[in-house]
């Protein structure tokens, strides 16, 4: 099989296959020929031999022909096989990678939809119950009491109830055993993504890869319960859309970096072929891939417990967030308000979070991103923009406020929280 020149990328149904130019010095190195070899991390005892081989000039450009067999726990995933071609010149010569899937019944394809299927509906369903029907208590709560000395329409700007459905333990198991379910595909994007030449199929490849975070959000959810036991150690939360933003950007450039750096390919080598015991022509991915996945779970734990000592203040990142998403999400109603400044009120929880984190329901993720604002204008002109947090978010004492009133209030002084009229979900 040979592509044509310019061409770095063909996939059809079950394959993919990618076009890379290599060159070798004169006396090369190992390493260094195992660095510009594609997909070198991932080669079998075998291939490794033939690749080295062929680089030194043991053997011709029409005799380096292999195949690697990957395995996930003796189940066979993938079938990768690399070759040459001779070229006018035989510099830089063409190697080629194709990976050939394996084939699944379509029963486990319509498993997979239906599973998916559900846990949308699932997601959907915890999105109404755990947040979203907040709203409408709120709502009736500001027609009957108000809020402040407002003057006009209040206007509320919902939030991001991202954190509320992450922290759940059932989604975070869901989104893990979907991972599973498709080990296939992400063969798929580690090898599209092992060249750069195609820029659409890295970027592509880079996002699917990013599904990986879901490792970290349940990682999140473990350790937001392990620390409110342990109480003592102090821990920076994770905002989740800040993390997704990280880790797909910088999920492509790693993966691809990894396959270029020799302490990476013999690392990797090491685990695929002498962790278990395999055949000279097969991987064992298994174990990488639980190291792939204690990796991706370890940088955000990791920076959660060394930022506090770094800086004082706990909301940077999250607070440059919000004052972005809020200006967007109220620049259609600015037009209704005569005031330039706005007067921020509310969110008066965070000052007490940042003197005690233990005050937080969930210590390791920041669930600041699902508080809602209410917007009004006073009698005075002035146009008011009040914080709301849930109290499900806050792990304090709760009592009943003595006046009526639509959301409740945080008592610093005796770290309780007042609760609003009916039941009110909401503090501000």
């Amino acid at each position: 099989m040979t592509m044509a020149p310019g061409v770095a990328y063909f996939f059809g149904p079950a394959f993919d296959v990618t076009s890379h130019l290599v060159s070798f010095e004169v006396n090369a190195s190992e390493k260094t020929i195992l660095s510009k070899m594609p997909f070198a991390q991932y080669y079998s005892k075998h291939a490794r031999q033939m690749a080295l081989a062929f680089g030194t000039q043991q053997i011709n450009a029409s005799d380096f022909s292999v195949m690697t067999k990957s395995l996930f726990f003796r189940f066979p995933l993938a079938y990768t096989s690399t070759w040459a071609n001779d070229t006018a010149t035989n510099s830089p010569y063409q190697v080629l990678v194709l990976m050939q899937l394996a084939n699944f019944p379509p029963a486990f394809v319509i498993f997979k939809l239906i599973y998916r299927i559900s846990m949308t509906i699932s997601i959907l369903y915890i999105m109404r119950r755990d947040y979203y029907c907040h709203f409408a208590h709120l709502k009736y709560n500001l027609q009957c009491h108000g809020m402040g000395n407002s003057s006009s329409v209040l206007f509320i700007v919902v939030g991001d109830p991202s954190s509320i459905v992450l922290l759940n333990p059932y989604i975070s198991l869901a989104f893990y055993i979907d991972f599973l379910l498709s080990l296939d595909y992400m063969c798929r994007a580690i090898i599209r993504i092992s060249q750069i030449d195609d820029k659409s199929v890295f970027i592509l490849a880079a996002l699917y890869l990013s599904r990986s975070l879901w490792f970290a959000y349940g990682a999140l959810s473990i350790t937001s319960f392990v620390l409110k036991k342990i109480r003592m150690i102090r821990f920076q939360p994770i905002d989740p859309s800040m993390l997704a933003v990280f880790v797909s950007l910088m999920s492509g450039p790693i993966s691809y970096m990894q396959s270029r750096i020799v302490f990476f390919i013999e690392f990797y080598y090491i685990l695929l072929n002498d962790v278990v015991n395999v055949p000279s022509d097969s991987i064992e991915v298994g174990v990488a891939g639980f190291l792939f996945m204690y990796m991706i779970i370890g940088v955000p734990v990791m920076y959660g417990l060394i930022s506090p000592w770094l800086y004082n203040r706990q909301t940077i990142p999250t607070e440059i967030k919000h004052r972005i998403l809020v200006g967007i999400a109220t620049h259609s109603v600015r037009h209704l308000f005569n005031s330039k400044a706005v007067v921020l009120r509310g969110g008066s929880i965070y000052p007490l979070f940042a003197s005690n984190q233990n005050l937080r329901r969930h210590l390791a993720m920041s669930q600041m991103g699902a508080d809602c604002f209410v917007m009004y204008r006073q009698s005075d002109g002035a146009t008011i923009r009040v914080r709301l947090t849930l109290i499900n978010c806050i792990d304090m004492p709760i009592k009943q406020a003595k006046d009526p009133a639509a959301v409740g209030f945080v008592d610093p002084l005796s770290c309780s929280i007042y609760q609003g009229s009916r039941g009110s979900p909401w503090v501000q």
